[in-house]
């Protein structure tokens, strides 16, 4: 009985204390994954910005050769390239300093732009990249100084390696799961000893309420069995009177 009296106070404390945890960590895992993909959108949004300034400031190229990757005023980092393709999502030109293929950027260019209002996540040489599409407006200064606006159509498809940030939410998610499950041993064993330090006087005041009917039980057959024998001895005498 005091077994599980104590099993029912251990799984109530541990059932309050695992929920209040899982509460406390989904909150600090979905607000580091908010923060982390809010420093995605703006750091493609400031790249994308920067992309159609560039576009804006320079004369129109003569080569736009498809496939070729060239270097470009902005300031593209190991961690960031961006394709320009046309309205039909042909290659026109790829803006990279990151070493990779040619047929890897074609596929990169593929993917986005059959999926462009996913705004998803693909794989790229083993490495998960986010990637972004925006229209963008070619707007040309002449070497007279005169501005004018290209009628084609041109997009921006911009990819940032996410890899670094998935690492870090799946570490955080490891450390989350690790923490919980030895600060749960640890809550459980504690609970387990106070739970038999709670239960330990209730037990003792019922041993004494047992002791004492046992007792009391004892001290009241002793005059029931003295009475009990008089009235034989009584009945006995009687008869042979």
């Amino acid at each position: 009985m005091f077994t599980k009296l104590r099993n029912k106070f251990l799984i109530l404390n541990m059932s309050i204390t695992t929920m209040v945890m899982i509460a406390a960590f989904v909150s600090i895992y979905f607000f580091t994954y908010g923060s982390i993909d809010s420093e995605i959108q703006n750091r493609l949004m400031g790249s994308q910005v920067q992309t159609q300034v560039s576009a804006e400031v320079n004369e129109p190229p003569d080569d736009t050769e498809k496939g070729g990757t060239t270097a470009v005023s902005q300031s593209f980092s190991l961690d960031l390239f961006n394709i320009e393709v046309d309205g039909d999502g042909r290659i026109l030109r790829v803006n990279s300093y990151i070493d990779m293929p040619d047929e890897v950027y074609q596929k990169a260019a593929e993917t986005a732009w059959s999926n462009k209002e996913s705004n998803s996540a693909i794989t790229l040489n083993g490495k998960q990249w986010r990637y972004k599409v925006m229209q963008i407006s070619m707007n040309f200064i002449g070497k007279d100084g005169q501005q004018f606006t290209s009628g084609e159509s041109r997009f921006s498809i911009l990819f940032l390696d996410i890899t670094e940030y998935n690492k870090t939410l799946y570490k955080l998610l490891t450390t989350l799961l690790t923490v919980g499950l030895i600060t749960l041993v640890v809550i459980f064993i504690f609970s387990l000893y106070f739970a038999k330090r709670a239960i330990k006087p209730i037990s003792e005041a019922w041993e004494r309420q047992k002791q004492f009917v046992a007792d009391a039980s004892h001290e009241l057959k002793t005059p029931l069995n003295v009475i009990s024998s008089s009235n034989q001895l009584m009945s006995i005498l009687h008869k042979e009177n």
